[in-house]
């Protein structure tokens, strides 16, 4: 079953099958989701990824440096 609403902006008329937008934006949030997982795993492994640089010059300098 077809719905379809019409869209008016300014002068213009729009018309367009709810179903399928609908269906659009949830791919389209499907996808955001996994970007948005991608995304987070590779902001903890940067985060891991400096903690492991802050330890080894820590070794290495001691109290002389301050990385915060």
């Amino acid at each position: 079953m077809y719905v379809y609403n019409v869209c008016i902006y300014s002068d213009c008329f729009f018309k367009f099958d709810l179903d399928y937008i609908e269906e659009h934006l949830e791919d389209r949030k499907s996808e955001e989701l996994a970007n948005l997982n991608e995304m987070e795993l590779e902001y903890k492994t940067k985060l891991n990824e400096k903690q492991k640089l802050k330890t080894e010059l820590y070794a290495k300098f001691g109290n002389r440096i301050d990385l915060n």
